[in-house]
């Protein structure tokens, strides 16, 4: 009987892979995009904001409190929660890789088989 080991990583690393970290003005940036006309230009700003740390929470809950525009609202609380779940990575070296240019813990967790709805 064989049985697949499958591991599941959670790292608790939220930051892009890039070099440089962004600036506050960065974003601010991507924070007024949130409300831009082009959907594509909010849903660019969206995925920058959902890879930044949890040092921009504060920032990023005083955007909420001050935004006007409904979508923006959404979105922002949306990126608050994310920041706020613990980050599941499939990719071992993947994770490994974002756990250490974040400076940040990674947990190993492995199960027999391949867990229901994880590919």
């Amino acid at each position: 009987m064989r049985h697949l080991a499958t591991a599941l990583f959670l790292a608790y690393a939220a930051l892009a892979a890039s070099a440089d970290p962004p600036t506050r003005d960065q974003v601010r940036e991507w924070i007024a995009q949130l409300a831009d006309d082009d959907a594509a230009r909010r849903d660019a700003a969206q995925a920058r904001l959902m890879d930044l740390d949890d040092s921009w929470k504060p920032a990023l809950r005083e955007a909420l409190a001050a935004a006007t525009d409904a979508e923006a609202r959404a979105r922002l609380a949306n990126i608050l929660e994310s920041l706020s779940r613990p980050q599941w990575i499939a990719d071992f070296p993947a994770a490994l890789e974002k756990a250490r240019a974040a400076n940040k813990p990674l947990l190993v967790l492995a199960t027999p088989g391949a867990p229901d709805g994880f590919a």
